[in-house]
């Protein structure tokens, strides 16, 4: 047997996480921990196709870009089995569309100096707001001196 055999060293295989996890599907992360495929998040999925994909793009040799390759597939089936699957998830209700809600305290019908109609709380009255429809004409009272709003009778 010549140099580079297995028996005399020149062979030395290095432990791959990432090939080994390609199997069963467990992803190796950077701080060393493995996760299942199927319990990371879409979002996570994605950043790992990502990592992946600037991997092949840098492997030197042909093998390794096509175990970053054989990965950003494993990723890609996950992504696809999650939109095809019924989700296993509640759905979200909408929350019922009754009769309006009662406002908080009595409303008083009022008229801006710009002749829109509106209703104000009687309370933030009393504070000195709601002398406007909107913010737009409150900036336009204040700067050009308009007069308050007028209650509507």
């Amino acid at each position: 047997m010549g140099q580079g055999t297995e028996s005399c060293g020149g062979y030395d295989v290095e432990y791959n996480p990432y090939e080994e996890g390609i199997n069963e599907g467990m992803w190796t992360e950077k701080s060393g921990s493995t996760i299942s495929v199927t319990d990371m998040t879409d979002r996570h999925i994605k950043g790992a196709i990502r990592v992946c994909q600037g991997a092949a793009k840098r492997a030197s040799f042909s093998c390794d870009a096509e175990l970053w390759e054989a990965w950003i597939e494993v990723f890609n089936n996950e992504l696809f089995y999650r939109v095809k699957k019924p989700s296993s998830q509640p759905k979200l209700v909408k929350a019922k569309t009754g009769p309006k809600t009662k406002p908080r305290g009595s409303m008083v019908a009022m008229k801006c100096h710009c002749g829109k109609e509106y209703q104000a709380r009687k309370a933030d009255l009393n504070r000195g707001w709601g002398k406007s429809c909107g913010k737009r004409c409150a900036s336009i009272k204040r700067e050009y001196g308009r007069p308050d709003a007028t209650p509507v009778k």
